[in-house]
Order: structure tokens, then sequence, then C-alpha cells
């Protein structure tokens, strides 16, 4: 199956969003940040019901400190881009 054909099936049955969080991750400079755009993607959805306060302390209390201010603007840049 054609990755193509994939998306088509993908699109009919469900509700699909695309997210480009290679190209964020890149005006920020890593691309280690993509699982972290993904994630405010996500938590913007109104389906999820975890606030968002508790997406930025579980971040903030899983990373060395150096990657906490990047992280948590990936994190926004991913909830704006459901917007």
């Amino acid at each position: 199956m054609k990755i193509q054909d994939l998306m088509a099936l993908l699109k009919a049955k469900a509700i699909v969003y695309e997210v480009d969080g290679a190209g964020i991750a890149e005006k920020l400079g890593s691309l280690l940040v993509v699982n972290t755009i993904l994630l405010g993607d996500m938590s913007a959805l109104p389906e999820i019901p975890v606030k968002v306060d508790s997406f930025k302390r579980a971040i903030a209390s899983r990373l060395k400190e150096k990657y906490i201010d990047l992280n948590l603007k990936a994190f926004k840049l991913g909830r704006e881009s459901v917007r």
C-alpha cells in the first residue's frame, strides 16, 4: 500500500491532523524537539482532558535545565499549529 493510499484511508475513516513537526523544529534549531511539538499539538485537541499546565510541569520536571525553555517553546508552537 502506498503512503498516499494509507493517508486517504485514514482521512476517510478518522480525524487526521497533519502537523509539520519537522518544519517547526527546524525553525527552532533542533530536530530533537519534534516529539514535544507533537505533544503540544495533541494537548490542544478538545478530546484531551489533561490541563496545559500539567503538560508544562511534566516537561520542566523531566528535562535538564538547559533544554526546558526550548521544549516549552516547542510545546507552545505545537499547540498553536492546531488552531
